[in-house]
């Protein structure tokens, strides 16, 4: 069925297209291919030390970023709201120039 269909594609790319245009898609038809096949290799590192190795040091930094976050958040445990309020306007007004959010409230 697959030859029948890719025949017939191919007759009727024929009539509509000239030869450079069909060699053009027949390119972009070819690296997609490639790119999902080798994206399929990658999504399956089978026996492959390496990549073990690498998902245990993101693995470890991950852990190591939540930590920090953790131990971050509890500094803000200890302030008043009204200080929370004032570090919030400052944080917006350092990432976001322009932002007046912390005049609305």
């Amino acid at each position: 069925m697959k030859k029948i269909k890719k025949l017939f594609s191919n007759a009727m790319l024929s009539i509509v297209m000239d030869k450079q245009a069909k060699e053009k898609l027949q390119t972009i038809r070819e690296i997609k291919k490639t790119a999902k096949d080798e994206a399929k290799n990658k999504a399956e590192p089978v026996g492959v030390p390496e990549a073990k190795e690498a998902s245990s040091e993101r693995a470890e930094l991950i852990r190591n970023a939540i930590e920090v976050q953790r131990a971050q958040s509890k500094i803000f445990d200890n302030m008043s709201a009204n200080d929370k309020k004032k570090i919030e306007a400052i944080a917006m007004k350092a990432l976001m120039p322009g932002s007046d959010r912390s005049q609305k409230g």
